[in-house]
């Protein structure tokens, strides 16, 4: 049988099932995201997840990039306003930054 190994979105989890996979020789690691498709889980389980998978040794990057590209796909989907794109409150700065 094909074997995957499929971790939630914990950080820890997901660079052991990694891990595990290349040393049993299993066929690959899967993400899923079930009903949990917003927010920080969105770019734990997208984001975090994609980078543990290439190389599980090395420190996931801040999650800056990962809201920039996905804006990039809001303009491909003509999405005007950023603030229905479904991260808005995750990809700009908080207080007390927004009065500077």
């Amino acid at each position: 049988f094909s074997v995957l190994t499929c971790p939630w979105d914990k950080t820890a989890g997901m660079v052991a099932q990694v891990k595990h996979a290349v040393k049993a020789g299993l066929d690959g690691v899967l993400g899923t995201i079930w009903h949990h498709d917003y927010g920080k889980n969105l770019r734990n389980i997208y984001f975090t997840l994609a980078n543990v998978m290439w190389n599980p040794e090395v420190p996931v990057p801040g999650s800056g990039y990962f809201y920039t590209h996905l804006r990039q796909v809001g303009w491909d989907m003509n999405i005007k306003d950023p603030r229905h794109g479904g991260t808005y409150y995750y990809d700009i700065p908080t207080e007390p930054f927004l009065n500077n």
